[in-house]
């Protein structure tokens, strides 16, 4: 199976609330919290901007309200603390797909917290920030993914992942609808 084909999967499952979900989706261990490590030399970053017409307020919550996350990212937000030493983890009962700690939180401005997926959990331990950046009707919203020694597969995961996320975010903020997956990626 294809990392596209897993992502896919992911998504139907996070839209069906994991109804009938098998195979991979099913079988991720929970993770041990581990402790990021300093990037390497010329280390790989994600990094997206977007602008979305919408307040930072409403951006804020729409990164940190359970309900609002589980509509557009690829599985559910399970549980957020969104202070400093807060944890954060995605998944479905028992189960957990990504976990990490929070390390800054300032309402309406930044989110950082770590980031550990189960299927990979031999990578190193990642930080995701979230700046947002008030422009009066509008905001920008930056996201950085770093913390990677090199493009292991959680990178390769969030390279494709990430995209698809933000634009599912920014869909369902400024027209109320969560963008469907086609049927070709």
């Amino acid at each position: 199976m294809n990392r596209r084909t897993v992502i896919k999967s992911a998504l139907t499952a996070a839209a069906t609330g994991f109804a009938g979900c098998t195979g991979i989706l099913r079988s991720v261990p929970a993770l041990a919290v581990v402790v990021p490590t300093s990037p390497a030399p010329n280390s790989p970053i994600f990094t997206q901007t977007l602008y979305i017409a919408k307040s930072a307020s409403v951006v804020w919550q729409a990164i940190t309200d359970k309900d609002i996350v589980t509509k557009y990212y690829m599985c559910p937000l399970a549980d957020i603390d969104p202070s400093p030493g807060g944890q954060i983890r995605y998944g479905s009962g028992k189960k957990t797909y990504i976990k990490g700690v929070v390390m800054k939180a300032s309402p309406n401005k930044t989110l950082e917290h770590t980031f550990q997926m189960s299927n990979h959990p031999e990578d190193v331990l990642t930080t995701v920030t979230y700046e947002i950046s008030d422009m009066g009707d509008i905001c920008k919203l930056t996201l950085t993914h770093s913390g990677f020694t090199f493009e292991n597969g959680t990178y390769q995961d969030i390279s494709f992942g990430w995209p698809w996320i933000l634009s599912r975010l920014k869909t369902l903020l400024e027209t109320g609808h969560v963008m469907k997956m086609p049927d070709n990626m």
